[in-house]
């Protein structure tokens, strides 16, 4: 009985602040609505025996990310949720882009970040746990990759722990490099962040 009342508190919790959202005045995101036909574009994503689509984030997703940063990171987060409210709500070169398994609907991966004139950045790469080892994280990656050649941005950059070797090594195939260290940069553990930099070749 505790349990089914803890879900509904939970579901109640989120469905209020899923409406919050919906109804706050927010920028235009002009980022993805630039984007947005590359995107409608872009065909399935199909391994074995599973299909993913891929999609631009609603206002209605953004409970997820929260969600999805906790199965990604196993704990560990970089950003809290009013970090993503914020974000979605006051930021108008954001970008968030999803993949959706195409059997349930579930929403299984996100590479989020910015575009700015000066550069792109990469917020999150997340996939969640029974899902990683499918490419989908160097999918989202090559992505991005093409948006920024598309946008014409001069380079992208990311902050990666210094203990996540896996998402190092996918970065580094990526032409990625390590430009410089901030200590204590994550909050929830005080974790060193590598700087990494990729510089666009027609820039």
């Amino acid at each position: 009985m505790i349990k089914f009342f803890d879900r509904k508190l939970q579901v109640s919790v989120m469905q209020e602040f899923i409406r919050r959202i919906q109804n706050a005045r927010q920028v235009n995101h002009i980022i993805m609505d630039r984007i947005r036909p590359i995107i409608d574009e872009e065909p399935l994503w199909s391994r074995s025996d599973q299909s993913f689509s891929i999609r631009l984030a609603k206002a209605e997703d953004v409970p997820l990310f929260i969600e999805l940063e906790n199965d990604a990171y196993k704990g560990f987060h970089a950003w809290t949720q009013q970090d993503f409210k914020h974000d979605w709500l006051r930021n108008p070169y954001c970008v968030y882009i999803l993949v959706e398994d195409m059997t349930n609907k579930e929403v299984v991966a996100m590479i989020s970040g910015r575009f700015l004139a000066k550069g792109a950045h990469i917020s999150h790469l997340l996939v969640r746990e029974k899902y990683q080892n499918q490419r989908l994280g160097s999918k989202l990656l090559d992505l991005w990759i093409r948006l920024a050649e598309i946008e014409e941005v001069p380079i992208i950059t990311l902050e990666v722990r210094e203990s996540n070797t896996i998402a190092q090594n996918l970065y580094y195939g990526q032409d990625f490099k390590k430009h410089g260290i901030k200590e204590n940069y994550y909050s929830d553990n005080k974790e060193t962040a590598f700087l990494l930099k990729r510089e666009m070749p027609n820039a």
